[in-house]
């Protein structure tokens, strides 16, 4: 955990007060001013705690990898995204592969069929995750990030959305990266495309900037989105699920990939 509680001393060195002196380093991640913020701290704090404050700025200063990659500095909560992740929520672990703690794992929550869903923001042209440790600096919690996420895709999609007919489905089509995100878009479902899918809509998502529905009623709806399914998935460095996804009544279903014979 990043945040690490420092007693300050008094002048015999009892201990007067308990505080979190390193609340304004910890919040500070990402300024460029960093190392002045942990200097300015070391000339308030007792002697003793200097060495753990500096190894509080190296944890701040590393970058956080893993399977989203790195976390950028810079992120703000106002500009979170959802982004669909397969395998269900990643957990990070160190080289000798021990979990880390709780704080540098991305903030994740399971969506169903394997799937997973990660808070990302934009950054230099990839998607970044939003870390537990990110959060408590903002004093935001998992489920204000994962609200702003969605509000976030809702206005996106109410911009860009767009459909592309195919042989036997549709593509709904966003940004090229987010595209199986909108999966998770209520609205979209139960009112925008509800007359394109009156008997339930059937989904595929083979990757994260891919997605393709049709109605499940449809002549060869089934048959069409596993072949599309087949073609997409087959480079698993960037396969989603292999899976269909039937909504019926506001809730979506997972349908078993098909068994090879």
């Amino acid at each position: 955990c990043l945040t690490a509680r420092y007693p300050h001393l008094g002048p015999d060195g009892d201990d007067v007060d308990a505080v979190w002196t390193d609340g304004p380093l910890a919040v500070s991640a990402g300024r460029k001013d960093l190392q002045a913020v942990h200097d300015a701290l070391l000339r308030v704090q007792p002697a003793p705690w200097h060495e753990q404050t500096t190894e509080l700025l190296g944890s701040l200063r590393a970058p956080r990898r893993g399977a989203l990659g790195d976390a950028s500095a810079g992120a703000t909560l106002a500009d979170a995204l959802p982004m669909l992740l397969g395998g269900g929520p990643p957990l990070r672990a160190d080289e000798t592969g021990r979990l880390l703690p709780l704080d540098h794992q991305p903030v994740t929550r399971r969506f169903l069929g394997g799937l997973a869903v990660a808070c990302v923001v934009e950054a230099e042209g990839r998607h970044a995750p939003l870390l537990h440790s990110q959060l408590t600096a903002w004093a935001a919690s998992a489920q204000s990030a994962f609200d702003i996420a969605l509000r976030n895709l809702h206005a996106r999609a109410d911009q860009a959305l767009r459909q592309t007919h195919a042989e036997g489905f549709t593509l709904l089509q966003l940004d090229g990266h987010l595209d199986a995100s909108l999966m998770l878009l209520d609205a979209v479902w139960d009112s925008q495309l509800a007359r394109q899918t009156p008997a339930g809509a059937l989904v595929a998502v083979p990757k994260p900037g891919l997605l393709a529905f049709s109605d499940i009623a449809a002549p060869g709806a089934l048959a069409a989105l596993r072949a599309f399914v087949a073609r997409e998935a087959a480079d698993e460095a960037c396969a989603l699920s292999t899976d269909l996804f039937y909504r019926r009544e506001g809730k979506w279903e997972r349908l078993p990939a098909r068994r090879a014979p």
